[in-house]
């Protein structure tokens, strides 16, 4: 009895240690082979909140490459069918990219979920920019680090296998600047981006493979 007491508990140690990390384990982003290119498709629109405004954009496709399994992934964000009340919002990001630092693994399953920090890097001088219809309202983002936080979902179950890429973002540095009483003129350090896209892996001569976190 004591023998098969011993079994039980090595297989449940077992089944544990495919869902759970060691301790300080370090994340990685990996593809079946290298260079693998990034691309992503809109799952949830995104919207950026300010204590006074807020607005959307339906598209988001950010685009990128891996050249080995590593824990940062440099993505090149554009931004599409942007709106702010009823009217238009252009958006530039002037060669602007987002890092994402994976941390720690924070669900286990089939399914797995990764945390990580959100950074904007932005040449010298250069910034995100949204600007409302008539320029009434904009936004600049411009690069900051360290940011909470984006989850990484593996989707297994997908062919190939690809990330969903959630947006939980928060404590952003955004300067608002109108000639609206709709918006404000100042610079804040609360500002937020919510949404989600399907992440995307494909070889150099651009067929698809297999994407995911460990």
């Amino acid at each position: 009895m004591f023998g098969r007491l011993i079994s039980a508990l090595c297989v449940a140690a077992a089944a544990t240690a495919l869902v759970a990390p060691a301790a300080g384990a370090t994340s990685f982003f990996e593809a079946a082979s290298y260079p693998a290119k990034l691309k992503s498709t809109s799952v949830i629109a995104q919207v950026f909140k300010t204590p006074n405004a807020a607005f959307k954009c339906k598209g988001l496709n950010v685009t990128g490459t891996l050249t080995a399994a590593g824990s940062t992934a440099t993505l090149a964000p554009a931004y599409s069918e942007c709106t702010f009340f009823e009217g238009g919002v252009s958006a530039n990001t002037n060669g602007c990219t987002y890092q994402i630092h994976l941390e720690k693994q924070i669900e286990g399953g089939i399914e797995t979920k990764f945390q990580g920090a959100f950074d904007i890097v932005c040449p010298a001088g250069k910034s995100i920019e949204f600007f409302g219809a008539g320029k009434l309202c904009s936004w600049t983002y411009g690069s900051q680090a360290g940011r909470a936080r984006v989850v990484l979902e593996n989707q297994f179950k997908n062919t190939p296998d690809d990330l969903i890429l959630y947006f939980e973002v928060e404590g952003l540095t955004v300067t608002e600047s109108s000639s609206s009483p709709t918006c404000a003129s100042a610079t804040f350090t609360n500002g937020m981006i919510a949404g989600a896209v399907t992440l995307q892996a494909e070889t150099e001569k651009g067929v698809g493979q297999n994407l995911w976190v460990k």
